[in-house]
């Protein structure tokens, strides 16, 4: 049962970004590229670091995330003007620290934690962008990411900090991406 739920996740994985790529080409999409190349990074140190504990199937889900986020950032380098914040650059330096913290203490929850707290602010650049355009992401994208992460959760056998803490964090950040953008759309202010 929980390989089915691996599986699951995975594929809810691959019909995410399929959909947002589908966006993204078709133009409806513009990707924050230097949020998503963060992202990238904080996605791969959390992959590998669950790697550490287990190598269940819905540990891939973080995998196929990073490799996606990484193209994603790349396509939107390339494709549209990117502007980058001062604080942008902060982000970017704490997920760096992530790695760094890992790589001294040889500890992959404190990266872990340091990486979801990391992506908390690094997301802030994505909910800047849509403050003010609301249809640049596409919430069908996000909405299945949230959903993508609740089955690799129930897909774990391990109970381990290092293999839940980030999954969780990205089932709340989605959910929160998602119902802002819809309020964001119906042109109810909200100022974060």
């Amino acid at each position: 049962m929980d390989y089915m739920l691996g599986y699951i996740s995975v594929f809810i994985t691959v019909t995410a970004y399929m959909r947002y790529l589908w966006s993204l080409f078709g133009g409806k999409t513009k990707p924050h590229a230097f949020s998503r190349f963060i992202r990238a990074i904080m996605t791969g140190t959390a992959f590998f670091a669950q790697r550490t504990q287990t190598h269940e199937i819905g540990t891939r889900v973080l995998g196929i995330s990073g490799v996606m986020s990484l193209f994603i950032a790349g396509y939107g380098w390339w494709r549209y003007k990117i502007i980058i914040e001062k604080i942008d650059w902060l982000y970017f330096l704490c997920a760096l620290l992530g790695l760094g913290v890992w790589y001294v203490t040889k500890t992959p929850l404190r990266s872990v934690i340091i990486i979801s707290i990391t992506d908390l602010f690094a997301f802030l650049p994505t909910f800047r962008k849509v403050r003010f355009d609301p249809r640049g992401e596409s919430v069908g994208v996000y909405a299945l990411s949230a959903l993508q992460f609740v089955f690799a959760l129930w897909s774990f056998e391990s109970f381990s900090l290092v293999v839940r803490l980030y999954p969780m964090y990205l089932i709340s950040a989605n959910i929160v991406f998602v119902i802002y953008t819809l309020l964001r759309r119906k042109y109810i202010y909200i100022d974060i």
